[in-house]
């Protein structure tokens, strides 16, 4: 009687974890309900900070990554960016409007 208990609740509880681990899969994939912006799409429109001014372009600092950023108008070190477009591993940016 032990042992039929004891194998219940084993074969109960390995259900619930691979259930819980099927289940959980959707809330990491799409996150309250919104399907996951990755890529390309998740860049354009985020917010960068202007890190140094290297001869021909920017590095900037998004989410703690360095990228190469290229801008039509003059930027500062510490200055605030939206990026607009992106060509590959380099960004197009724009002056923040506050």
């Amino acid at each position: 009687m032990d042992l039929l208990l004891i194998l219940a609740f084993l074969v109960v509880a390995v259900g619930f974890f691979f259930f819980g681990a099927w289940f959980g899969r959707f809330f990491t994939r799409y996150p309250f309900g919104q399907q996951s912006v990755t890529g390309k799409e998740g860049m354009l429109s985020k917010v960068a900070t202007v890190e140094q001014k290297v001869s021909d372009h920017y590095q900037v600092r998004i989410d703690s990554q360095i990228w190469r950023a290229y801008c039509t108008e003059p930027l500062s070190i510490g200055e605030k960016v939206v990026v607009t477009d992106i060509n590959g591993n380099k960004l197009t940016v724009e002056k923040l409007q506050n």
